[in-house]
């Protein structure tokens, strides 16, 4: 007969990447709230012979503050599921230790 391998789950390093994930999502959500926010060019602060250059600048800044919040929202997302499948191992494990006596 083979040898049986199981699979092995470190608990404590899901839970450290959750929290990684979160400290990242707090660092972009710092930046899009903070200095991307604030940013205020756009067509008629560029002037009047740049009018259309600057609401497209403006818009490039908009898109890019939209797929940043995203981005952070997938990374508590990605969290989030790290911490239920690292809750999910730590079940298994209990309810076959108390299987066992």
């Amino acid at each position: 007969m083979g040898d049986i391998e199981s699979a092995r789950v470190d608990v404590g390093a899901l839970l450290a990447a959750a929290s990684r994930c979160d400290a990242i999502a707090d660092a972009v959500d710092g930046l899009t709230r903070g200095a991307l926010s604030r940013l205020a060019f756009d067509g008629a602060v560029a002037g009047r012979d740049h009018v259309a250059g600057g609401d497209r600048v403006r818009r490039g800044v908009d898109e890019i503050v939209d797929h940043t919040a995203a981005w952070a929202r997938a990374m508590r997302e990605i969290a989030a599921s790290l911490r239920v499948s690292g809750a999910r191992y730590v079940d298994v494990d209990a309810r076959g230790v108390a299987r066992l006596g």
